[in-house]
């Protein structure tokens, strides 16, 4: 059986790692960046390949609410829900859907259910001593070794289509910053 993939493993994590450094590189110089536009008031930019503007929030707030909003009743957050200070989203509880389809159930939500293209997906992990010589990757190791906690991330993510600022009128910029495909 030929290793063929003990290689490309190789190349695919040290470019995983690329990534993860260039990501903290690029948003520590987008926030440099933003910083020395806005000293200088300047609102747009225009480089070689294109434009850079600068957007201002419509809210100081953003719609995620801190960890422990979890906690708090049912009829407080239904008080809140009146009082239209928080909106209400509906989630697919992926573990319970599970073992429905497992015994091969109907449902109501069935033909509102996407389903993930493939089963598998890979998780990296960098060498402890590699990360030393790159302080700008962070790794909680509890987390980052539970493939749980990592899939739950991925489900919590929050959804761009819940954002307040969000609507048609979006630079492709904003758009892009925000989380759209």
């Amino acid at each position: 059986m030929s290793d063929d993939y003990k290689k490309l493993g190789s190349e695919t994590l040290k470019l995983h790692r690329k990534i993860k450094e260039e990501t903290a590189k690029l948003k520590e110089m987008k926030k440099d960046l933003l910083k020395k536009m806005s000293e200088k008031k300047v609102k747009e930019l225009a480089v070689e390949d294109g434009n850079i503007k600068v957007f201002q929030w419509k809210s100081a707030f953003t719609s995620i609410l801190k960890r422990e909003f979890s906690k708090i009743s049912d009829d407080k957050k239904k008080e809140l829900l009146d009082k239209g200070l928080i909106k209400f989203h509906y989630r697919l509880n992926t573990s319970e859907y599970q073992v429905i389809k497992d015994r091969n159930d109907k449902t109501d939500i069935d033909k509102y259910v996407v389903k993930r293209n493939n089963q598998t997906f890979l998780q990296f992990k960098i060498n402890k001593n590699k990360i030393q010589s790159s302080p700008e990757i962070i790794i909680d190791d509890e987390e980052y070794d539970n493939e749980l906690t990592e899939e739950l991330l991925a489900e919590i993510k929050p959804d761009p289509i819940y954002f307040e600022d969000d609507g048609d009128e979006l630079s492709q910029h904003e758009r892009d910053y925000k989380g759209y495909d």
